[in-house]
């Protein structure tokens, strides 16, 4: 199927898409102040600048749309069928570039929570997304069981002031899923290693 667009329509399409201030980050904004709590958003001085950072719970939120950061299996995440190698090639560097960002926040200390724009998208699926994301903040016991993500994770080993030994930065990846929600936590822990 080709593009219906001219070139200068498809151009002032895209340039009409707004990064911040999207319609399920002003959702899930709503829904946490109305749960009591605060947050900043869009911190500049944080990696990749998430869409909301909760300081006293130590969490970020990064509220991804499903095609700009590569959904792989959802609806939305198509490429398009002109200058598929731009498109391939923008949207690879925006997910190493997000993987990046939470090796760093994690590594600061952060907890990195990513919700799908398709999981709250429809409202069948939006109160349940929310719900477990607040459970998720608050620390209340999850109502579904963790499952370890099939992605790896870098593993740091910096020496330590310790003789022979080394301290490890331990990054895991876990996927949280129920019926329609799927949240992903990056979680970090800190080993010291002794050698002989």
């Amino acid at each position: 199927m080709s593009d219906t667009m001219t070139p200068e329509q498809r151009s002032r399409c895209m340039a009409a898409i707004h990064g911040k201030d999207t319609k399920p980050e002003v959702l899930v904004r709503k829904f946490l102040f109305a749960k009591g709590l605060r947050f900043r958003v869009c911190d500049r001085k944080l990696p990749g600048k998430p869409d909301i950072v909760l300081p006293k719970y130590k969490t970020v939120i990064f509220i991804d749309g499903c095609f700009w950061h590569g959904h792989e299996g959802c609806k939305y995440y198509r490429l398009p069928h002109t200058n598929v190698d731009f498109w391939r090639s923008k949207i690879k560097t925006n997910i190493l570039r997000d993987r990046r960002n939470d090796t760093d926040l994690t590594n600061a200390g952060w907890r990195v929570i990513r919700i799908w724009e398709c999981e709250i998208r429809n409202k069948a699926s939006q109160v349940a997304a929310l719900e477990a994301l607040y459970r998720h903040i608050v620390g209340q016991t999850p109502p579904i069981s963790y499952v370890q993500s099939p992605q790896v994770l870098p593993v740091a080993a910096e020496p330590c002031p310790t003789p022979n030994a080394y301290h490890l930065s331990l990054i895991s990846s876990h996927t949280s899923q129920s019926s329609d929600t799927v949240l992903t936590i990056i979680e970090q822990e800190e080993v010291e290693i002794k050698g002989l």
